[in-house]
């Protein structure tokens, strides 16, 4: 890949990674200004909450104090004619603040109330404020209810005590409910669907902005996946917070997330809480510009991302097109190399086939004469001279019989044969060069192998091939060191789905082969040797060889250790047809597993 291609593919990556960050810096900045609006509303909200609670205790608190003086005074406590007087002397004073003021006695009915004194007599004791002051003695505030006047009103009752400690009653002050939520929590700003409440600690909504309703909370109230519970026990602690919840959908069926913030309000014995909950779209309703703004930027930044990839497709697109016709044209031109390559090939092969005839006519000559000369019953020395002369001189005939075997065409006839005896024969051609680069063979040969359908020509430049390759890579990796290099042959039947197969291996201890090219070795015009010394045609023929035997081939390789080819052919196959006359259907000679090493004479073994 060149740097050009490399700078492409680099601008390609750059362009979803730029948009990536862009859009998670407008994602964080959003994120961060809504949270940043959430808390500064809930702040907003829960100041003006806290003063609203503020001035509601004080309040509650200014009865108390004056509630407290009646119960230090005995005509109260005993409630006798001054007592009434005082009564009236503080209805008077407090005639616009108060409804009533009334006296309960120990049993929870009233022994006098102004201005209606209708109700004097009345047992008011099942009521639960007036139960739960009775019991415990101890300042108490009603729910809100309906007055006689028809104002909502909520009732004050504080204990009274005899000297000696005896409960005496209560005195209470009725006040206008209406009144208290005017002047106190009007000054809390409310959005168009957001609520004001104030609940007690029984659970009781006292008020609720948008419907001025007075009721116990419904559960309903909240959707069903919200814990009704948990939300309402947060909203009457004694601690002011915040509460995020899901109302129930609206009349068009969407969802409405509420938050609410909450601040107590501590009156006589109980709690009241004053709630504002607001839909969190609204409260977001303010981010909209912030978010129209980053929307702008954004499309912006998309619109010149579209023009930046336009222009660069169109860049890409050129590129891409002046590569590939550079491409072509390399190969082009790799290909006129290798057709030239290959009909030299051709020429050579012609070649050693007109040599190998020349060499065969002269060598019949000597091999004549030195036969008369072992006739004519000479010396002893002279006799041995002439049978050496035959002996190398069969060995001549029979490597030119192997060229020419070698350097015929495909249409040669199909024969069985062993693979030991066509390794053999092919040994005979490779043998003095594994002399000279004093290479040991090892073979391990199985008894009694069975003949294969082949054409042994064509197997013999298979085995041909892969001697030569395992000498190069042993003479490279070993040099001249003895003892060192080894060519392990290994010829042995298995069988495979119930058939009959012959495998042949040849492994060398030399350098191995890279995993990177291991892949590629059989690929036409592939080699590892320089160009003087290799086609890179050898393997690939040599796997058209076998597959053409419905055989298969394989290589087993680590770098270092050794470079192991395997070749596997059927006993029977379709080619089994084409044969025509079998030259050997018998068993070869007994096997055996045995170690040659060349030295300096090809005839020591």
């Amino acid at each position: 890949m060149n740097n050009k291609s490399i700078y492409f593919r680099k601008r390609i990556i750059l362009i979803p990674i730029l948009a990536g960050v862009f859009i998670y810096m407008f994602y964080v900045a959003y994120r961060d200004e809504k949270v940043k609006t959430i808390k500064e509303f809930n702040a907003r909200q829960m100041l003006l909450a806290e003063q609203a609670a503020n001035r509601i205790e004080d309040y509650f608190n200014h009865y108390h104090f004056e509630l407290n003086q009646f119960s230090t005074n005995d005509e109260i406590v005993n409630f006798s004619e001054q007592g009434k007087e005082l009564f009236s002397l503080y209805w008077i004073s407090n005639l616009n603040r108060i409804l009533s003021i009334t006296r309960v006695d120990k049993t929870g009915k009233i022994i006098y109330t102004l201005p209606d004194t209708k109700s004097i007599g009345k047992d008011i004791s099942g009521q639960k404020h007036i139960k739960k002051i009775l019991e415990n003695h101890r300042p108490v505030l009603s729910n809100v209810f309906k007055a006689v006047q028809g104002f909502d009103c909520i009732a004050y009752h504080v204990p009274l005590f005899h000297k000696n400690g005896e409960f005496a009653g209560t005195v209470a002050v009725l006040v206008q409910f209406d009144e208290l939520v005017k002047r106190y929590l009007t000054n809390i700003r409310l959005s168009d669907s957001a609520v004001l409440w104030v609940i007690n600690n029984f659970n009781s909504v006292l008020y609720r902005s948008d419907t001025g309703e007075k009721q116990q909370i419904p559960r309903t109230f909240f959707s069903p996946q919200a814990s009704a519970e948990k939300i309402m026990e947060e909203m009457i602690a004694d601690q002011p917070g915040i509460v995020t919840y899901e109302a129930n959908p609206d009349s068009k069926g969407r969802k409405i997330e509420m938050q609410a913030i909450h601040y107590p309000v501590n009156i006589a014995d109980g709690t009241w809480s004053i709630i504002v909950s607001t839909p969190r779209s609204e409260i977001l309703a303010s981010t909209k510009g912030f978010r129209r703004i980053l929307v702008l930027i954004l499309s912006g930044l998309l619109l010149v991302g579209i023009l930046y990839s336009y222009y660069f497709l169109i860049a890409w697109t050129a590129y891409k097109d002046k590569e590939y016709k550079d491409k072509h044209k390399a190969e082009l031109t790799k290909m006129e190399v290798q057709l030239r390559q290959t009909d030299r090939l051709n020429t050579l092969g012609v070649l050693a086939s007109g040599m190998a005839h020349e060499i065969n006519n002269p060598l019949m000559g000597i091999i004549g004469y030195a036969e008369m000369i072992v006739e004519k019953h000479t010396s002893p020395e002279q006799r041995e001279c002439a049978e050496g002369i035959i002996e190398e001189g069969n060995r001549i005939g029979k490597i030119v019989r192997n060229i020419l075997g070698f350097s015929r065409q495909k249409t040669d006839a199909i024969e069985t044969v062993t693979l030991e005896k066509i390794f053999n024969d092919t040994f005979l051609l490779i043998g003095s060069r594994l002399v000279k680069s004093k290479i040991a063979i090892v073979k391990e040969i199985e008894e009694n192998l069975m003949t294969i359908p082949c054409r042994p020509n064509q197997i013999k430049q298979v085995i041909l091939n892969l001697l030569i390759n395992a000498r190069d890579a042993l003479d490279a990796y070993f040099g001249d060191v003895f003892d060192t290099k080894k060519i392990v042959v290994i010829i042995k039947s298995f069988t495979r789905n119930n058939e009959q197969w012959q495998r042949l291996v040849i492994e060398d201890n030399g350098p191995g082969i890279k995993p990177e090219i291991i892949e590629e070795i059989f690929n036409p015009f592939f080699s590892t040797k320089p160009k003087d010394q290799g086609t890179g045609l050898g393997l690939a023929i040599s796997m058209g060889i076998v597959e053409e035997h419905h055989g298969i081939m394989t290589v087993e390789s680590e770098a270092g250790a050794f470079t192991r080819f395997i070749l596997e052919f059927p006993l029977e196959s379709s080619i089994a047809a084409e044969l025509q006359d079998s030259t050997d259907k018998g068993p070869t000679k007994e096997g055996r597993s045995d170690t040659i090493t060349f030295k300096s004479s090809s005839r020591e073994m």
